[in-house]
């Protein structure tokens, strides 16, 4: 009882401290958003979005779940936090790198006559695709270890730096410099390599060094372990992202950037989900060592804190979008307020999806979970694809990739009530914990 407590309460810290982080993050998400809605416009806006989707794709296309496996070997106590670390990063650059090459010699792009400092966008967007390919994919990498080892105050110092940075540039730069898509790249490109360097620092500190430490074997059962979170991260990455370029194809870039900006604002309710996903799984692998039956309690626990979380949020979400978006950004972002509504409803259903997964994978249900996952993308594609050939917009976009997410969830429900003789639909949102947490931060800042 007394390490139940202890373990409650050692979460519920973790919990808070990169869900403070995430508000910070959030808020700056907003700034840049209003910024680079009011300086670039649906069109091109709906550019970078083409742009930064590629190189998202490309990131999940070589990620091979390595996130969840290092996770799984260091809290399942398999192997020492600096054999993985070195392993990471040595895989994780060699992969980057190549994959980088082969966008500089292949992809050839004309999206917009701008002027990207005398060089054509056909050389100069591979070029910026394979450089944030290699950094963002090596940091990502790097902050996963961190996040296995639950060192959440390095995470979050980092991830507030990746996120704030730019925002601060925008903001400093905007009354003075017309911000276009080459300066919002090039401070990307820039705002990378400091994230970069900052994350390889506090590794150093940790006695965390890569040089000379990749083990082929390891890599291998990272890898096996690895291939089946991979393919359900890169099933769930092609959810969300395809509908872009189904209304590149048939409806045009302004329209994307319709579409782009309403996720975007949606999106912004995910930050609600990660301090929640980041913390169950580190902690749900260890419980399984325990047994089933007490990680599947702690996970169901975490499925009531936040769809406690999400019904709070998303009726003053659904009020204040129309009302905020005309004055914050612009008229012209009107037809992406319904979107961004529907797309809320998505969101948080992917959280849901997230607390599941983690729970699949620490039960080494990856297998099982990809097929799962696989329908709601075989739904997701049908969906699409008549869109597509219909024509239909943007509003009817969000709808499906919603009703395709949620039918994810639902399966998911399923096959853990029929696997496990339980079920976890009943678990009630837990308002009182979201109360307290509250009302707890609340007292401790007067303090």
């Amino acid at each position: 009882m007394a390490e139940n407590l202890k373990l409650n309460k050692e979460f519920s810290k973790n919990t808070v401290s990169v869900g403070i982080n995430n508000v910070a993050v959030s808020i700056f998400g907003l700034l840049t958003a209003v910024i680079l809605a009011r300086a670039l416009g649906p069109v091109n806006q709906g550019i970078l979005a083409l742009v930064i989707t590629v190189a998202d794709i490309l990131n999940k296309f070589i990620s091979l779940g390595t996130r969840s496996s290092v996770s799984y070997f260091i809290n399942s106590n398999k192997y020492s936090a600096s054999r993985i670390y070195g392993t990471v990063v040595s895989s994780s650059f060699f992969l980057s790198f190549l994959l980088a090459v082969g966008v500089v010699l292949v992809y050839r792009p004309h999206l917009t006559d701008a002027d990207f400092f005398g060089v054509a966008d056909t050389i100069y967007i591979p070029s910026f695709i394979a450089i944030f390919l290699i950094l963002n994919f090596l940091r990502a990498n790097v902050l996963g270890v961190f996040y296995a080892l639950e060192k959440f105050k390095i995470a979050n110092f980092n991830n507030l730096v990746y996120f704030g940075l730019p925002s601060l540039i925008f903001i400093v730069s905007w009354p003075f410099v017309k911000i276009n898509i080459p300066l919002v790249l090039s401070i990307y490109i820039l705002n990378s390599v400091i994230s970069l360097i900052l994350i390889f620092k506090e590794a150093k500190k940790l006695q965390l060094n890569p040089v000379g430490k990749f083990e082929s074997k390891l890599f291998m059962q990272i890898l096996t372990y690895g291939l089946p979170v991979y393919y359900n991260s890169l099933s769930q990455t092609i959810q969300q992202r395809a509908g872009i370029f189904v209304i590149s194809s048939s409806l045009g870039l302004s329209h994307v950037g319709y579409f782009t900006f309403a996720y975007s604002i949606a999106d912004k309710l995910s930050e609600l989900s990660k301090p929640l996903v980041v913390t169950h799984f580190p902690k749900v692998t260890q419980l399984q060592n325990v047994s089933t039956k007490v990680a599947l309690s702690f996970t169901k626990s975490i499925l009531s804190k936040l769809a406690a979380v999400y019904l709070i949020v998303l009726i003053p979400f659904i009020v204040l979008t129309p009302l905020l978006v005309p004055v914050l950004f612009s008229d012209a972002y009107r037809p992406s307020i319904v979107p961004a509504i529907i797309l809320s409803i998505t969101i948080s259903s992917w959280g849901l999806i997230g607390i599941l997964n983690n729970f699949f994978a620490s039960c080494n249900l990856q297998l099982k979970n990809s097929i799962i996952l696989t329908f709601g993308l075989t739904l997701n594609i049908l969906g699409l694809s008549v869109a597509y050939f219909l024509g239909l917009g943007i509003l009817w976009i969000s709808i499906i990739i919603s009703l395709s997410s949620l039918a994810n969830f639902v399966v998911q429900l399923v096959y853990i009530k029929i696997r496990f003789k339980t079920t976890l639909a009943n678990a009630l949102p837990d308002f009182v914990w979201v109360l307290k947490l509250i009302s707890k931060n609340l007292m401790r800042s007067k303090l």
